[in-house]
C-alpha cells in the first residue's frame, strides 16, 4: 500500500500545477473547498489543514453533483 500524500493547500497547488501547468484550479478554490468540507482535511495546529492530495485529485477528477448554490424550493412562509 502506498504512503498517504497529505498536503498544505499551497503545497497541493505547487504540485497539481507541475502535474498539469495548464490548470485553472487556484489556490483560492482550493481553500473554499476546505472550508466547505468537499475536500476532507485533517487539523494541524492552530489553524492549518493538511490534505489528502489523492483523494484531492479523485473530488477534481469527478466532483460531487452538488452544487454551491442552495436551491430554492417553492414559495415559504414569512413570519
Amino acid at each position: 500500500m502506498a504512503a498517504t500524500r497529505m498536503r498544505f493547500a499551497r503545497q497541493a497547488i505547487q504540485e497539481l500545477r507541475k502535474e498539469d501547468p495548464h490548470t485553472q484550479v487556484t489556490e483560492h478554490y482550493l481553500r473554499h473547498l476546505i472550508k466547505t468540507g468537499a475536500v476532507p482535511t485533517v487539523k494541524v495546529g492552530n489553524n492549518r489543514r493538511l490534505i489528502n492530495y489523492d483523494l484531492l485529485l479523485e473530488y477534481l477528477s469527478s466532483p460531487t453533483a452538488q452544487s454551491d448554490e442552495k436551491e430554492v424550493g417553492g414559495i415559504r412562509r414569512i413570519q
